[in-house]
């Protein structure tokens, strides 16, 4: 390639650094972007991963037409378009996807429980769709990678400028959430780093420049009187003020709506309030409304504990039952800083509470207090953990070894409130909790219908109920209004056993924490997009790769294992520190680094022999099998963090060294490199295996595609000797 043929004038290097940042730069927008808008996403977000990995395999790949980054910006501001509030009016709007499917085996909120055929089929067309339109926006920059390496005079060093700029993507859009800006702030960073490449510019360039920036603009989202806009690290926030009109009575609210469904309020059960609303509020029935009615069920709960602590409904409830110390734990700090200025009781404000912005399992790890009442609060996130894997915000809170923390932090006769939302058709998400708090228990729970009777009042929904058993129905037999209150709302315990699925009810524990899947399978939407995905990859073999084969098979694999022990990485920390986007960070941040060691191990010298980097790489895989991840719960919190990134990434070092001293001497590098990322497409795929047989099962995978790789590099055809020595 001359330089004539280049896409942009700049120096090579910087030209390659500003490729690599916007690739995962546009990534994570568009996985974080895209789960919020297109709701279906957010529940399957390496969908989106797989996407864009796949268009990048494809502009390796790709020589017989030429696009560059303009194209991708007009395919970005059609997707946009296409999710904007306007197109949901005509009929048209990609947000509409989840109202024409039904998950039976999932729990998907809102999702209808019946379509039909004609629906399904517009569906999955659109998500398709979708699918293709990502891939097509990444072949520009598969492409001009491509070219920058087919020229390389040292692969490894460009390798190595290819993944600082990575590594600057992900500083950046994390910084960006940090800051909680908006995404058309994001698409306009991605848009002037695609102008930078286009340079210089002709009269046609900076026309479509021009046309896109118009369309751009009218894709944004406007705030209006009655609703802000906020995106916090985790997710996009709506919040609006509502009048209700109860029993003739006009009682103001607000309402908070997350990813687009409305998801929290923010309620005013004061005392005060009670007296101004009387015909609403009964003072003999406030102590058993949804918030209020746990504290009930403990003689004196002084010391109170609530994760999920939102925006502070729990917190106030916490406060009006005379809880002395109360520590509040919520991951989103917009969302508690939402309660802190809009919660009308001003529950933050109090000194008796202590706000923790932190995952729910880290605290549980960090404390040793004990509490009279914990509470989950309403703690059904479905925001995912990572933009790499399917694990929820929530996933690691309810599992088996978190409710045995939990129960460790019990004071004697302490209880511990569970309120979930379970919503018809679906009780076998119930099911599965009841079987959770008795497996851990050794009981059952005293479960109830908590449903608030009016909105205003608290939403509610099933309160389980764990402790001692026998307190539990003291306080019932102690308090005769109690009794009454909860008369003909107490639920047996045969009532969540007819709603048992088929097999036996799967209990989440941290190795399988999938909390909304009905048991352990694969969701049959995985099955239809693994199968138009499969088909894609095909026609693309087929029609890009010379002889319809795919590159180096070598490096198909190395790219599925890479995959997978990123996805395992990712979620042990996860584990270990909790769901928060720093962690996550951090932990991506340690592997690109680890890889980055490889490559300079890699560059300092001929590695012919690749034996003992693969005997460290497939023993180091086979250690983070074997070891269970609470041993590496040692020391400093910082301790901990060396300890385990190191350990979690380790088997990427290894990977990285074989992975640079081949990309060295390999004979048609954009060949490689095109496999390497339709081997990450397929990692994304079989990541679904965890559904059946846990996270753990990743690592055997990886184990065998990494020796899978081993043996196929044997067969791989080398360059000559003399242009090994020039790398």
């Amino acid at each position: 390639m001359s330089a004539a043929t280049r896409s942009s004038r700049m120096p090579v290097a910087l030209e390659l650094l500003v490729l690599s940042f916007l690739s995962l730069f546009l990534e994570l927008l568009l996985i974080r972007w895209i789960g919020v808008e297109i709701r279906i996403f957010a529940y399957f977000r390496n969908l989106t991963l797989i996407s864009c990995f796949l268009g990048l395999g494809i502009g390796f790949s790709l020589k017989r037409f030429r696009v560059g980054p303009l194209f991708s910006l007009l395919w970005l501001v059609g997707l946009a378009a296409a999710v904007h509030p306007g197109a949901e009016i005509l009929g048209v709007g990609l947000r509409q996807i989840p109202n024409y499917l039904t998950f039976p085996e999932y729990n998907i909120w809102y999702a209808p429980l019946h379509t039909t055929l004609f629906k399904m089929a517009a569906g999955y067309t659109m998500i398709a769709a979708v699918v293709v339109v990502l891939a097509v926006t990444f072949v520009p920059f598969g492409q001009m990678l491509g070219d920058i390496f087919a020229t390389s005079d040292n692969r490894i060093r460009d390798y190595s400028i290819n993944l600082m700029g990575s590594l600057a993507g992900i500083w950046v859009f994390s910084w960006l959430s940090y800051l909680q800006t908006p995404p058309w702030i994001w698409f306009l960073i991605g848009a002037s780093g695609m102008a930078v490449l286009i340079w210089p510019w002709s009269r046609r360039t900076i026309a479509g420049m021009a046309t896109v920036a118009v369309l751009l603009l009218l894709t944004i989202e406007k705030d209006t009187p009655s609703q802000l806009t906020f995106w916090s690290p985790y997710q996009k926030l709506q919040l609006s003020k509502v009048i209700n009109n109860t029993l003739g009575a006009k009682i103001p609210y607000y309402q908070i709506q997350i990813n687009s469904v409305t998801y929290m309020l923010i309620l005013d059960l004061s005392e005060a309030q009670l007296e101004r609303f009387p015909s609403v509020f009964r003072k003999e029935d406030a102590p058993y409304y949804p918030y209020d009615l746990p504290y009930r069920f403990h003689p004196r709960p002084k010391r109170v504990l609530i994760v999920g602590a939102g925006a502070g409904n729990d917190v106030a409830a916490a406060l009006r039952n005379g809880a002395t110390q109360i520590d509040a734990v919520e991951i989103d700090p917009l969302i508690a800083r939402l309660g802190s200025t809009y919660h009308p009781e001003r529950p933050y404000q109090n000194p008796r509470v202590h706000l923790y912005i932190d995952d729910a399992r880290s605290f549980f790890k960090k404390t040793d207090r004990r509490y009279d009442l914990i509470i989950f609060a309403l703690l059904d996130s479905h925001t995912l953990v990572s933009n790499f894997t399917n694990i929820n915000l929530d996933s690691y809170v309810y599992t088996r070894e978190s409710f045995e923390e939990a129960k460790a932090h019990l004071a004697e006769g302490g209880v511990i409130s569970l309120s979930f939302f379970v919503q018809r058709h679906h009780e076998w998400l119930g099911a599965k909790l009841y079987a959770l708090s008795k497996e851990v228990f050794g009981q059952p729970s005293l479960i109830l219908d908590n449903y608030g009777r009016e909105k205003v009042c608290g939403t509610g929904g099933i309160l389980f109920l764990s402790g001692d058993k026998e307190s539990l129905r003291s306080q019932v037999e102690k308090d005769p209004a109690l009794a009454r209150a909860i008369s003909g709302r107490l639920l047996p315990k045969e009532y969540f056993e007819k709603f048992r699925p088929g097999v036996e009810i799967a209990v989440p524990t941290d190795d399988w924490p999938f909390l909304y899947l009905k048991q352990r399978q694969i969701p049959s939407l995985y099955y239809i997009l693994i199968a138009v995905l499969c088909a894609f990859m095909v026609l693309v073999i087929r029609f890009l790769f010379p002889a319809g084969r795919i590159g180096p098979s070598h490096f198909l694999f190395l790219g599925a294992g890479f995959m997978l022990v990123e996805v395992h990485s990712i979620s042990k920390a996860a584990l270990l520190f909790g769901s928060t986007w720093i962690v996550n960070v951090v932990i991506i941040s340690a592997i690109l680094v680890m890889i980055l060691l490889a490559n300079l191990i890699a560059l300092r010298g001929q590695l012919e022999k690749m034996r003992w980097w693969y005997l460290g790489l497939l023993a180091s895989l086979f250690l983070s099998y074997l070891v269970p991840v609470d041993k590496l719960f040692l020391g400093s919190y910082l301790t901990r963090g060396i300890l385990v990134g190191a350990f979690y990434s380790l088997p990427l070092f290894f990977a990285g060294v074989i992975f640079a001293s081949s990309i060295r001497r390999v004979r048609g590098v954009e060949a490689a490199f095109a496999a390497n990322m339709l081997g990450a497409t397929i990692g994304g795929m079989v990541e679904s295996v965890s559904y059946l047989y846990g996270l753990r099962a990743v690592v055997l995978i990886a184990l065998f595609l990494y020796a899978a790789s081993a043996w196929a590099l044997g067969r791989l055809p080398l360059l000559e000797q003399a242009a090994g020595r020039k790398q």
